[in-house]
């Protein structure tokens, strides 16, 4: 199923068809597809070329997958648990550098990521609701390194069945506000 964007203005293709589904196939994305996304992170651009991104990548059935998926609430891990893969997106921070912009920086390199994948014929869906603490504690992580968001990646399923209320809003219209909503004057 493909949810294409109603755009005013003529844009990338992958902006255009990329949407968050929470229907993911139990089809393995092959390991390659998943380096070409992490290359398409690595030249996401930040300040000073800090680079301040370092992900955590797990394949479903090992337990890495399940230290991520144990980190989230039941209402992210009944549907996430499907995905083929699961990236955690972390900021890292030396000790004694200071980078105002390190989250801007790490949400860039994982919109290189997501347009990437669906450059790929693959489904993302980013995922806030989990346990940070949890998670870095799971996977021995020191202060310099915050897990920030966790992305699913794998193939759409249409047949995947969902909750109602999750199928509800699966099936929804996309929407946006419009540019003139967005600009401040």
């Amino acid at each position: 199923m493909l949810k294409p964007a109603i755009t005013d203005q003529t844009i990338l293709d992958e902006i255009i068809n990329r949407w968050s589904s929470k229907r993911f196939s139990e089809k393995t994305v092959d390991p390659d597809l998943i380096n070409q996304i992490l290359e398409a992170a690595r030249w996401a651009p930040s300040s000073r070329n800090g680079q301040p991104w370092r992900f955590i990548v797990a394949e479903r059935q090992n337990e890495a997958f399940q230290k991520i998926i144990d980190s989230m609430p039941e209402s992210n891990s009944n549907w996430a648990q499907r995905a083929s893969n699961l990236l955690v997106a972390n900021v890292y921070r030396p000790e004694g550098q200071d980078n105002p912009t390190a989250e801007y920086d790490v949400g860039q390199s994982v919109a290189y990521m997501v347009l990437q994948a669906t450059n790929l014929g693959l489904s993302t869906h980013q995922i806030g609701g989990f346990d940070r603490e949890a998670l870095a504690s799971k996977f021995e992580l020191d202060a310099t390194v915050a897990p920030l968001v966790v992305i699913a990646i794998g193939y759409f399923d249409e047949n995947t069945a969902l909750p109602e209320h999750l199928m509800k809003r699966e099936m929804a219209a996309r929407a946006r506000h419009p540019i003139k909503d967005l600009i401040v004057e």
